[in-house]
């Protein structure tokens, strides 16, 4: 593996936890909204529960 293989997989690895930092950040603020919190939680409940349908049909 070559120098320039080694840094640009340390620079993927880094950019996937900058990436994941901010995503939990997100989550963290928009836990502190109660509000917010709850819209959030009930549309994803609904996209979760949502029933597929195929195109056939």
């Amino acid at each position: 593996m070559s120098q320039a293989d080694v840094i640009a997989e340390a620079l993927e690895a880094l950019e996937r936890r900058e990436f994941w930092a901010a995503v939990d950040a997100g989550y963290e603020r928009l836990r502190q909204d109660p509000e917010a919190w709850s819209d959030y939680v009930n549309e994803r409940d609904e996209w979760v529960s949502a029933r597929l349908v195929d195109a056939q049909e």
